[in-house]
């Protein structure tokens, strides 16, 4: 009997621990995304302050914004603005922010103000006043709790944070409840502390990631099903509309699901159309938002070297430079960004976390199943040319919009923008064939991986509350 006993409890941990991801995400996800978002200070996330102030348009009813010289955002209550400066020392959206440490008091001086939304002023947020709405809907309902509750520009703040934190994670949960062979990919970009605490902040990077993460799972869905329908499509759709309206450069992604039924005649018709519909609505809906607020685009003036007027040849090899340059000496930062820096990229972890992250994420790849049928070499190729291109698009982007004339490398690329290319890449790059260990080996390593994964959420709500508070 007891024997017996074991063997069922044995054969249950070998299913969880291969397949019920999701339960696992939900269990630990949720807490530790709703701990963070309460013990990260006000602002201590990258341009959170620029997407706060965009929530609270949005709330407002204001799609548009306003543009002032060469400033664009919004008429806001005069209180958010001195939040902000409260807690950076400054208004400005571009200054350099040095790491700080906070006193525990300085939240609960904070509950004193209240809004006073009859005091309007113009508050500058170039940087996001022209980002789709898709990306804010659980934040503006957020702010619009807090308003409704007349409580002060703190909780209007962590109110946003707390409904886009749960937002994704549910997400997250249904994109790991369909991915299939891809649950694993999905499940360690997930973990990263990095897109933990962005999903614990206010920017819309928390719906941009998730969106794109289930947008991969039902690709790869398809894939392993072989079959499409109509419900499917609209689901494509839907992630998709988030994704792309959001970062344009992500749009080759969305032509995984024509990658994955090339060689399929029967399926290739039908193919085309679930990639080339959700990235044509997409797109569609990008240039009619971007067409819309056409009237705030700033001058780039200093701020980028633009697009080449003439010399075209001349222009393609300073960015081959700079492109160079930025690979050889900046990928070991966006590598530890990814995974995890803290504040305005300011606070890095112990270089044991990277290490012990890294491993478990391995760990997990390469004992979880694999997609079946198997990827072509085709359809590798093609997932690697897909992430290729979409990380070429961010380097162009930033090169463009703002890098200066006289910087030696591209100005503005962080780690964070790779995380939604992460899992498709993993995907790609794991290993076709059957696993060389037995059953107990694999299952081993696999709940090391797994304890590893989770010691790393566990630990980032501890690491922020020690980057910046004094206890």
């Amino acid at each position: 009997m007891f024997s017996f006993g074991i063997h069922i409890v044995r054969a249950f941990l070998m299913r969880w621990l291969r397949f019920d991801l999701a339960s696992l995400w939900m269990f630990f996800a949720m807490p530790v995304v709703l701990l963070i978002a309460i013990v990260t200070p006000p602002f201590q996330v990258p341009d959170e302050p620029q997407h706060f102030f965009r929530s609270v348009q949005l709330s407002e009813g204001d799609l548009l914004g306003v543009r002032v010289g060469d400033l664009a955002g919004g008429m806001l209550p005069g209180s958010y603005a001195t939040f902000v400066e409260r807690w950076l020392g400054t208004r400005e959206s571009h200054a350099v922010r040095k790491k700080k440490i906070y006193e525990p008091a300085m939240i609960e001086y904070e509950c004193n103000f209240l809004v006073n939304p009859s005091e309007r002023e113009f508050v500058e947020f170039s940087g996001s006043v022209r980002y789709s709405p898709l990306g804010y809907i659980p934040q503006v309902i957020g702010v619009s709790l807090a308003r409704a509750l007349n409580l002060g520009p703190i909780f209007h703040l962590y109110c946003a944070r707390v409904l886009n934190g749960i937002v994704a994670v549910l997400i997250i949960w249904y994109g790991l409840g369909i991915a299939g062979g891809a649950r694993d990919c999905l499940f360690v970009a997930s973990c990263l502390p990095m897109s933990l605490y962005l999903f614990a902040s206010a920017s819309p990077d928390a719906m941009l990631i998730a969106c794109a993460f289930v947008y991969m799972a039902w690709a790869v869905r398809i894939i392993e099903s072989k079959s499409i329908n109509g419900a499917q499509t609209s689901r494509l759709v839907a992630s998709a509309l988030v994704v792309v309206s959001l970062k344009p450069v992500y749009a080759p992604l969305i032509l995984i699901p024509l990658l994955g039924l090339c060689g399929r005649s029967r399926l290739l018709s039908r193919g085309v159309a679930m990639g080339i519909i959700p990235a044509g609505i997409g797109s569609i809906a990008f240039i009619i938002w971007t067409r819309y607020t056409t009237s705030l685009a700033l001058p780039s003036g200093d701020r980028g070297v633009g697009f080449p007027a003439d010399g075209l040849v001349s222009w393609l090899i300073a960015f081959a430079r700079h492109l160079a340059r930025t690979i050889w000496y900046r990928s070991e930062d966006y590598l530890r960004q990814m995974i995890g820096v803290f504040g305005w990229l300011t606070n890095d972890m112990p270089n044991g976390i990277y290490v012990l992250i890294s491993v478990s994420a391995v760990l997990v790849i390469i004992t979880g199943r694999r997609v079946r049928p198997r990827f072509s070499t085709q359809v590798r190729v093609g997932l690697f040319l897909a992430v290729a291109v979409a990380t070429m698009m961010i380097f162009v982007s930033l090169y463009v919009f703002w890098t200066k004339a006289g910087d030696w490398s591209i100005t503005g690329v962080q780690g964070r923008y790779f995380i939604p290319l992460l899992p498709l890449l993993l995907l790609a790059g794991r290993s076709p064939g059957t696993r060389a260990m037995s059953i107990r080996t694999a299952l081993l390593l696999r709940a090391f991986g797994l304890a590893g994964c989770a010691f790393g959420c566990f630990i980032t709500p501890v690491l922020v509350v020690l980057n910046f508070w004094r206890m």
